[in-house]
């Protein structure tokens, strides 16, 4: 029998995260000032000044849609939870508190009549109590007694407050009503690769934060100006920026790397540290560019108006330097303008579009250029390569 123990939990925790998500868009029309945290108080919580204010426990089932019943194993871990937390007196008698789950609540039950419409919470109570106080389930236990520990006030108070949300859509259909909150952000043609950016920033932001101080904590404010910055990256003037600080897969290694890039940087005896830089530039930059390309985000032949528009510039600059050369130029004085014409090429802000300003753009395709031996560093730099790369080969 095949395990999906690990598949369920990956999407519950995927579930959970789009649901912050989402509800955090749909907070933001009310409420900007509120917090958002994953893992503090519950699954997830709304709070203010670390005070919470809603709290949301998530479920979500794979496979054939399973009922919620007055008895299940999900409704009274959530009830122990909470029980437990109104005793500690961590939740003030404000809070709201919500299961969200894929399951099915029979409108009958005692958990039915916790619904948002049609609420009957002294049924509920009553019949839950009876549940707690009747049933037999080991596994459930710990929980009843939880619950019965709380004094009837301190009951009632939690019922009152109590909202079951059954039904609700799993985590692929969560992703298309956050997709709903955005539709006016950007064009619909940009709305899938608009959404996997804001998703893969919140998930980041997520770990990140559960990383450093093991709960995440995050402003509302902090989604709409994310989308704001997004929003003015998919503007016709601009492109989104996405590698800023990714690094290339594997471990750089300057004594094996014979790429011509790198050969071309060895030639004007480039230290270690910048070719390093080099090499991160171009992963950056191909990465960019190539998705670019995959989410038809360039129009027509832009990239290669682009490649003609760096060449051109760096013709003017390696020209200018080639001038300062004569028949007496020696091997150090034609490095020393080798590095002048490399130095000021990675200076230049040359921008694919007006906005579209990141500098490892530039520099990684001036890089990529100097791969394809169109632009290079030492003024001689074309027959420098032909006996370099005749003699020790070039890496596929």
């Amino acid at each position: 029998m095949v395990d999906h123990s690990a598949g369920s939990s990956a999407l519950g925790y995927l579930f959970q995260c789009r649901y912050a998500l989402l509800t955090a868009l749909e907070r933001l029309k009310v409420d900007i000032g509120a917090e958002i945290s994953i893992e503090k108080f519950d699954d997830v919580t709304f709070e203010r000044d670390g005070t919470p204010l809603e709290l949301i426990q998530t479920k979500h089932h794979v496979g054939t849609a399973k009922t919620l019943s007055d008895a299940s194993v999900d409704l009274w871990k959530t009830i122990r939870v909470w029980c437990d937390g109104i005793e500690a007196g961590i939740y003030s008698s404000g809070v709201n508190y919500f299961i969200v789950t894929t399951s099915l609540a029979s409108a009958n039950s005692a958990v039915g009549k916790l619904k948002r419409n049609n609420r009957d919470v002294e049924f509920a109570l009553e019949q839950l109590t009876n549940t707690a106080q009747s049933s037999h389930s080991q596994e459930n236990q710990p929980a009843y007694q939880a619950f019965l520990k709380l004094s009837p006030e301190k009951r009632k108070q939690l019922f009152d407050n109590f909202y079951v949300i059954d039904a609700s859509p799993d985590a692929e259909k969560v992703q298309e009503k956050i997709r709903n909150e955005i539709y006016f952000a950007v064009p619909a043609e940009h709305h899938q690769y608009f959404l996997e950016r804001l998703e893969g920033w919140w998930m980041n932001k997520i770990i990140k934060c559960l990383v450093l101080t093991g709960s995440a904590l995050i402003q509302v404010a902090e989604i709409d100006t994310k989308i704001d910055e997004l929003r003015e990256q998919f503007k016709v003037d601009n492109l989104p920026i996405d590698f800023l600080d990714e690094l290339p897969p594997d471990a750089i290694d300057l004594k094996v790397d014979d790429r011509v890039f790198i050969r071309q940087l060895k030639i004007i005896s480039a230290t270690s540290k910048r070719m390093e830089h080099a090499i991160k530039d171009y992963y950056r930059a191909f990465e960019q560019r190539a998705r670019w390309v995959r989410e038809n985000l360039l129009v027509g032949s832009e990239l290669e108006s682009y490649e003609t528009r760096l060449i051109d510039e760096w013709d003017r600059h390696f020209e200018k330097h080639k001038e300062r050369l004569s028949t007496n130029s020696t091997d150090p004085e034609k490095i020393d303008i080798g590095r002048n014409i490399y130095n000021e090429i990675q200076d230049l802000s040359i921008n694919i579009r007006p906005e579209c300003n990141d500098s490892y753009v530039v520099r990684g395709s001036y890089q990529m250029l100097a791969d394809k031996k169109q632009v290079g560093w030492h003024p001689e730099f074309v027959d420098r390569l032909r006996v370099v790369l005749s003699t020790g080969g070039q890496k596929k």
